[in-house]
C-alpha cells in the first residue's frame, strides 16, 4: 500500500576504471591487498561490463519488488532530474 521510491546516486567514476597505471587496492574488511594494472584495456573493459551488469541487476530487482527507481548522478545537477521524475510520477 505504500509507495516506494529508490533513489540511486551514481558516481560516473565508479562505472569505469581509469587508466592510471598500477594500483594497490585494499579490502577494508579483510585487509587483503590486490595489485591492479589499469593500463590493461581488457581489465578496464571487464570492469565496465561488471558495473553495467550490476546496474541492470539493481533495476531488475527493484522492478520485481514493485518499487519505483530514479538514478541521479554526482556529476552535475541532480535536483532537476529528480524534480522531473517526481513530476512525471505524480501524473
Amino acid at each position: 500500500r505504500h509507495t516506494v521510491l529508490a533513489v540511486e546516486v551514481r558516481d560516473p567514476r565508479e562505472q569505469e576504471l581509469a587508466d592510471v597505471g598500477e594500483l594497490r587496492l585494499v579490502d577494508p574488511e579483510t585487509g587483503r591487498q590486490l595489485r591492479v594494472d589499469t593500463r590493461d584495456k581488457k581489465l578496464r573493459e571487464r570492469f565496465a561490463t561488471a558495473a553495467a551488469d550490476e546496474r541492470r541487476s539493481l533495476v531488475t530487482m527493484l522492478a520485481a519488488a514493485g518499487g519505483r527507481h530514479v538514478a541521479l548522478s554526482t556529476e552535475g545537477d541532480w535536483l532537476r532530474p529528480l524534480a522531473a521524475f517526481l513530476r512525471r510520477s505524480a501524473k
